[in-house]
């Protein structure tokens, strides 16, 4: 949970940092940044226990039932070409718009301007 709450704070940070602004003008950053998005589908599910009074024959618990959901994830990654250990990492349940604004605000922070070349890289998925 603390993980979860740092990158919250810190992406919270960025968009206050950078809110509504397109990268510099100037070339203040790299020449290059990778950028890339992936997403899948990921299975989860709660145990919600059932209305009988079984127990399991082995370990003579309640018997529970599980609620299987399906979410969206959404990976990305934002860094300099030229600087391996200078990344930023993003993954969260979101959909597309919301994870590509953090995504490009993660990439100004980066060092993105409008001059930087932007290498995308992508498994011609959909999303």
């Amino acid at each position: 949970m603390q993980a979860f709450e740092y990158v919250e704070n810190r992406l919270h940070e960025l968009a206050t940092k950078f809110k509504n602004q397109e990268p510099p003008k100037k070339r203040c950053g790299w020449n290059r940044i990778l950028v890339e998005l992936d997403g899948c589908q990921i299975r989860t599910g709660i145990n919600a226990p059932t209305e009988t009074q079984k127990l399991t024959p082995l370990r003579r618990i309640k018997k529970c039932k599980r609620q299987v959901d399906w979410r969206e994830v959404r990976v990305g990654l934002a860094r300099p070409v030229e600087q391996k250990d200078h990344h930023f990492r993003l993954a969260r349940m979101g959909q597309d718009p919301e994870v590509v604004s953090q995504l490009k605000t993660a990439a100004i922070d980066r060092g993105l301007s409008t001059y930087t070349l932007v290498y995308g890289v992508a498994d011609g998925g959909n999303g």
